[in-house]
């Protein structure tokens, strides 16, 4: 397992970790947060990313109904977050490799769809919920048509 520390140029300090095993999975992590806008990349602080094999089961005995989890966000979304809101511990968002590899044909389908929930997670982080994320994937998916 590697822990890897990056830097964005605009910026001294860069404030995501990434964990995971060293392979494809964190350059498409990467790559994703590189896609950001800088306004919103910026605003990313004590965040850990994380990408796993599997979810673990309590998240699957928590939520039944949920046919397949890809990814997972892990903290206070940045609208609830109150003045007193210093010094805790980072958010933090999974990745599951498994569930991404089994739902994909290509590695390109792979790519996009690490992308994807990586971005999806991100969101929840900024405080968008799912009806929020799937307006806007229905909005992005429609633009690009």
């Amino acid at each position: 397992m590697v822990i890897l520390t990056f830097r964005l140029p605009e910026a001294n300090i860069f404030s995501i970790i990434i964990v995971m095993k060293d392979d494809k999975f964190e350059r498409w992590v990467e790559e994703a947060i590189q896609a950001l806008p800088w306004v919103f990349r910026k605003k990313l602080k004590n965040i850990e990313i994380t990408i796993k094999d599997h979810p673990p089961l309590d998240l699957q005995k928590r939520f039944p109904d949920k046919f397949l989890f890809l990814g997972v966000y892990q903290g206070i979304p940045l609208t609830q977050r109150r003045v007193y809101h210093t010094g805790s511990f980072p958010d933090r968002i999974t990745i599951f490799r498994d569930p991404i590899e089994r739902v994909c044909s290509s590695e390109s389908q792979m790519r996009r769809l690490v992308h994807e929930t990586v971005l999806h997670e991100i969101g929840h982080y900024f405080g968008l919920n799912e009806e929020d994320l799937r307006c806007l994937n229905l909005k992005l998916t429609k633009k690009e048509k």
